[in-house]
């Protein structure tokens, strides 16, 4: 027997005793407390319609009061609050004048959630979302594992965000390296063109409050490791590194990421820029050199003077 067996067992064990020792409790502690408090007071246990004297009623795990007692109708003076009090429910379970007060709603997923998504989920998610339209070779690259996580993770971001996005590049159809020569970033699975957002193409809505602009937008909300290093458009964002404007850039945004090795060469060109040991004694040489600052020895034009109480206490 396993050890998970064994604490099921016990479990199982110490729940049987506390409920016997209930019962035991409730079937002989009246007569105790009779036989305790009967010079004092009366009590009216023994004062039932029938031998009965308490009820038991035990209700299984993850059940609430109106699994038992929906439509429960007191009797006498007795009062309750239930579903058919409240006429959410009729006598016969049916739905009541007021059974949209019990309406209850289930969470959704953010937008944002799609970046906690691992890279298989992603690819799952992205190619069966119905508002995500992939050009065929470029669904291939998804399902192969071509095209980086973050990229996936755009996509679907967008797509929740109510922006579906029609992708008019990936890995597939691209060059390894583009007309300048550089290393083509489609090419390497980091950045995806998108020329269409909910059906309206980019080409010839790039102004301001375009669906362009909304697009480059949300993006730009994307803080941290899960912010594109670039956005290209027709449009300009003043004080915006990330986004650019390009005049080629007229029927597609481009949005990319630094590749992981450029990313990893990235940090150990920070790390590259310690100081070392003899330019640390040339910038302290250096700081030596800097005349000590004037400063004068009274007040300035600007200083508030003290009172006479505040000087004397401060003294104190």
């Amino acid at each position: 027997m396993t050890a998970k067996h064994v604490g099921i067992t016990a479990m199982r064990a110490v729940r049987t005793g506390l409920l016997s020792t209930a019962i035991f409790q409730l079937a002989i502690g009246s007569p105790f407390a009779n036989a305790q408090t009967a010079s004092t007071t009366s009590s009216s246990d023994n004062n039932t319609a029938t031998p009965i004297k308490h009820v038991i009623v035990i209700i299984g795990e993850n059940r609430s009061f109106d699994h038992v007692f929906a439509t429960y109708v007191p009797t006498g003076q007795q009062s309750v609050r239930n579903l058919l009090s409240e006429q959410i429910v009729n006598a016969d379970g049916t739905p009541g004048p007021n059974f949209a007060q019990a309406l209850q709603t289930a969470a959704t997923d953010m937008a944002s959630d799609a970046f906690l998504l691992s890279k298989a989920q992603l690819q799952r998610a992205v190619l069966s979302d119905p508002g995500i339209t992939i050009y065929r070779c470029g669904r291939s690259d998804v399902a192969s594992g071509a095209i980086d996580k973050r990229i996936l993770a755009v996509l679907a971001f967008l797509s929740r965000s109510g922006l579906k996005p029609t992708v008019s590049a990936l890995r597939c159809g691209q060059a390894r390296y583009t007309s300048s020569g550089e290393p083509s970033a489609q090419y390497a699975g980091d950045a995806v063109d998108i020329s269409a957002i909910n059906g309206v193409p980019i080409a010839g809505h790039q102004g301001p409050g375009s669906i362009a602009d909304e697009t480059v937008r949300k993006l730009l909300m994307l803080q941290g490791v899960n912010r594109p290093q670039r956005i290209v458009s027709q449009l300009s964002y003043p004080g915006v590194t990330v986004a650019s404007a390009s005049p080629s850039a007229d029927a597609a945004i481009e949005v990319g990421f630094r590749s992981p090795a450029a990313a990893v060469a990235h940090g150990a060109a920070l790390a590259d820029t310690v100081l070392k040991p003899s330019q640390w004694i040339q910038l302290i040489a250096r700081l030596g050199e800097i005349p000590d600052p004037t400063v004068a020895a009274g007040p300035s034009p600007a200083a508030i003077p003290d009172t006479p109480s505040a000087v004397g206490e401060g003294q104190g």
